[in-house]
């Protein structure tokens, strides 16, 4: 078991109702495995989440499913962004 942080940008920082909390992990756990149990405890994100592109990053780095999440990483959610 390990702990990482977890933070909330943009419009999920208002449906997680925080800009960062902590989250328990199991060892050798993935970022799909990751999403699935964060959206079992926060259940508001998962509309979002499941119809938009959100993207996951792992100490600042652009994740992808099945990289593993390690003890005391800090975890990013970032919805779809665009500009100009």
């Amino acid at each position: 078991m390990g702990k990482v942080n977890v933070r909330f940008f943009a419009n999920l920082k208002d449906l997680a109702g925080t800009d960062s909390l902590d989250f328990e992990i199991k060892d050798n756990m993935t970022v799909k495995e990751f999403v699935s149990k964060l959206l079992n405890e926060l259940p508001a994100l998962k509309a979002m989440m499941e119809q938009r592109r959100v993207f996951i990053s792992i100490n600042q780095e652009m994740a992808q499913n099945d990289d593993i999440i390690k003890d005391g990483d800090e975890i990013g959610l970032l919805p779809p962004f665009s500009g100009g």
